[in-house]
């Protein structure tokens, strides 16, 4: 009889844990903020970044529904992190192609973040492994970013890019609370490592870059 409600009383905290951590909602605060890049060198034009647009499926736009202008806070993040970087002589958000050598233009072709249980959770006694530690559930983030650089005296695509990356971390029912409500930050990894990895591409690609700029 003891045992039984010792077991009723573990179920019952499950129940409140699971209750306390169920209205998760990504936060934009976080997926749009990280440490800066590094610098891997500087190519030699002037640059300008248009608004990227927002060209994510209709599902992935209900379920972030909450966040606000997507587009300007993603271009907002690349932006600082190629100036950070010192990627460009100079990189400014315009679209004018008579201040600039070069014009990157893109999409965000998808930004997500779901944090949900695993089933064990709702498993009656077999979820009480949970309270030793064993995951309860994840968090995962993910984006996908296309961009592409062109010529701002012709007109003429120079090169194209898309990179997609994805985060997820588990969390204890004990963690729940904290993992579930500070929703987001499995999404600025993902950004982060597409941001890196364009830097990259970029300079790999500043031959071509800096000849745009040639007379």
């Amino acid at each position: 009889m003891m045992q039984g409600r010792v077991k009723g009383l573990l179920a019952g905290g499950l129940l409140v844990l699971l209750v306390s951590g169920c209205a998760a909602l990504p936060k934009g605060s976080v997926m749009f903020t990280h440490t800066p890049l590094l610098p891997v060198g500087t190519i030699d034009v002037k640059a300008g970044l248009q608004i990227l647009q927002d060209e994510r499926p209709q599902k992935e736009k209900r379920a972030l529904k909450t966040i606000s202008s997507i587009d300007e806070q993603a271009t907002s993040l690349l932006l600082q992190d190629f100036q950070q970087a010192k990627l460009f002589e100079s990189l400014e958000l315009t679209s004018d192609s008579e201040q600039v050598d070069i014009l990157l233009r893109g999409e965000i072709r998808s930004l997500t973040w779901r944090s949900r249980w695993y089933p064990v959770t709702f498993i009656p006694y077999v979820n009480l492994v949970t309270f030793l530690g064993f995951p309860a559930g994840i968090n995962e983030g993910g984006a996908r970013i296309y961009l592409e650089v062109v010529n701002a005296r012709t007109g003429a695509v120079i090169e194209r890019y898309e990179r997609s990356s994805g985060s997820s971390r588990t969390y204890s029912i004990f963690q729940a609370t904290d993992h579930r409500t500070s929703g987001g930050e499995e999404t600025r990894e993902a950004l982060r490592t597409i941001s890196d990895e364009l830097k990259h591409a970029l300079w790999n690609d500043r031959a071509k870059l800096t000849a745009a700029s040639s007379p």
